[in-house]
């Protein structure tokens, strides 16, 4: 087989598919942008309560943690908590 023989192929896909290609990733750029843009302030504050309260949660572990390890210096070893 020759090149020549595979150039139908190719044209129809750089001058057919390439471009249906492109436009149908534009309209899913477009749709998730709209999916994106469709929360409602509700969702909006409830999203930054609850981004909030993952932050508390995250302060009362690190000062769980502090007191373990004033209170029994090995217990991550004995839990294998090594890596935080």
């Amino acid at each position: 087989m020759h090149f020549g023989d595979f150039l139908p192929f190719i044209i129809i896909g750089v001058v057919i598919v390439l471009p249906l290609f492109a436009m149908w990733s534009g309209v899913e750029k477009e749709r998730l942008k709209a999916r994106q843009s469709s929360l409602t302030d509700e969702d909006r504050a409830n999203i930054e309560r609850l981004k909030d309260k993952a932050d508390d949660l995250v302060e009362r572990i690190a000062a769980l943690e502090a007191i373990l390890d004033v209170e029994v210096p090995d217990w991550r070893e004995e839990h294998d908590y090594n890596d935080r």
